[in-house]
């Protein structure tokens, strides 16, 4: 997957085994190196202007990554993996914030609400603060079939699987 914003040019893959490039710079945040069920999140970037690519590699749990898994904010990339979340400052080339979050099952897309964050996961949506605390969390009944979020009306529409029963729920968590 390739993004950019006004200052940087990003390309993230999820791969099955180590990057075949020499990278000295694993980073683990959930302790899953030996594990048999781990991925290789590869970010490779470089601003605008540059002619060199900075790479990082996080191996991360392999139950992760829907279609919207990062969240990009100038020099700060947020990833979400499964159940960990963090942020990494694209011009420090470090990991600047981990935390992870108390969620059921797997999470599969993470959006930018202002300064917080809203998960969406398979049981459960979940909204954080720039910090990563928990704002509030809503769980439904069943398995989610679909989540639309809908930044306009400031709505999150709900439709659970085997009783197709739908919700709507406000950014502030309230049915």
């Amino acid at each position: 997957m390739k993004i950019k914003n006004n200052n940087y040019e990003i390309e993230i893959n999820l791969l099955d085994d180590k990057p075949k490039e020499d990278i000295n710079c694993f980073l683990d945040p959930d302790g899953m190196i030996d594990s048999d069920y781990i991925k290789y999140v590869y970010i490779k970037y470089k601003k605008h202007k540059n002619y060199f690519y900075k790479i990082r590699c996080i191996i991360c749990d392999a139950h992760l990554l829907g279609d919207r898994f990062f969240v990009l904010n100038d020099n700060i990339l947020t990833l979400m993996l499964n159940f960990t979340i963090l942020k990494f400052d694209l011009n420090l080339n470090e990991i600047i914030l981990v935390k992870d979050v108390d969620t059921v099952a797997c999470n599969y897309e993470l959006y930018n609400i202002g300064e917080d964050y809203l998960i969406v996961g398979e049981f459960e949506i979940t909204r954080l603060d720039n910090s990563f605390n928990m704002i509030w969390q809503w769980s439904g009944h069943d398995i989610f079939d679909s989540v639309k979020v809908d930044f306009k009306k400031k709505l999150i529409y709900i439709t659970e699987f085997m009783n197709s029963k739908s919700y709507s729920i406000t950014f502030d968590g309230k049915e």
